[in-house]
């Protein structure tokens, strides 16, 4: 059971489908195990709330919510000795607008800012300004969902409350004393440190791995402050120690590729999910 909202306002979403989705063993005389996938199917009322019924226990089973000009959202559940689990989710505006950014980079004083890399919050894509401070190249498209991410805590308190993720703001870092900032990384439970390595002949680095739904383990995708960072990828206890104090930093949440925010995709081709590191 949960409710379902719009992300942009929290407002209810009447008439969103919520389907669930597992696979149910059985050992069959002659064939061996088999496995047979099951569904279940609720729509939320008025007030954005919905209920599922008769959902087997102490397996996975997958939730996929859909609503009228909203994203998709997903999640993983696994109903336990409590018989009651609540699931709540927040989805976004599919509405894209498309255009190119063109501009002028300045710093705080007023000067053009020389060679400034300039992206797109949530995409690979980099540019540099030239020696007027501006874009060298155009940047591609950008589709913005709904709102475009900024450098603030953009929507980290609306995820918090959706009950989705793992969050830890500037006064949870404060109180657990961290004197480096991949220390913090520890105390997410979807994060296990790892020694892994980008090929042959490169001496393996520490790093963080996840659950991916696709089997096995991934690295995640890192944003700091709604901008990709690739550095951090394979090397995030250097990079991030080597960038920013935990003094430095507002907020810290780690999501699955099932409840990773629209405005911040994950990689789809490991299943992984992402960890959106936020600044002062």
């Amino acid at each position: 059971m949960g409710t379902v909202r719009a992300v942009d306002d929290s407002s209810a979403m009447a008439g969103a489908v919520v389907a669930s989705r597992w696979t149910q063993y059985a050992i069959v005389k002659k064939r061996g195990l088999e496995g047979h996938v099951l569904t279940a199917t609720s729509r939320s009322n008025g007030a954005g709330g919905y209920v599922l019924c008769r959902l087997p226990r102490d397996i996975p089973v997958d939730l996929t919510v859909e609503g009228a000009s909203h994203t998709e959202g997903r999640a993983s559940i696994e109903i336990g000795d409590d018989y009651v689990v609540r699931r709540d989710f927040a989805l976004g505006r599919t509405v894209a607008t498309v255009g190119a950014i063109r501009g002028t980079v300045k710093t705080a004083r007023g000067k053009t800012a020389v060679n400034a890399i300039v992206g797109i919050a949530g995409t690979e894509s980099r540019t540099r300004t030239d020696d007027a401070g501006r874009d060298v190249q155009a940047l591609p498209a950008a589709i913005i969902f709904g709102h475009v991410p900024t450098v603030d805590l953009s929507g980290f308190d609306t995820r918090r409350r959706s009950g989705n993720g793992e969050f830890m703001n500037a006064a949870d870092i404060k109180r657990y004393g961290f004197v480096r900032t991949s220390e913090a990384l520890y105390r997410f439970s979807q994060l296990q440190a790892a020694y892994i390595s980008e090929g042959d002949g490169i001496a393996p680095q520490l790093a963080f791995v996840q659950r991916s739904f696709m089997g096995g383990r991934c690295t995640p995708r890192y944003y700091v402050d709604g901008m990709l960072e690739p550095d951090v990828l394979y090397n995030p206890v250097y990079e991030l120690d080597r960038t920013h104090a935990p003094k430095e930093l507002r907020g810290i949440e780690v999501h699955t590729a099932y409840d990773a925010p629209v405005q911040f995709p994950p990689d789809p081709r490991d299943g992984c999910g992402v960890v959106l590191v936020w600044t002062k």
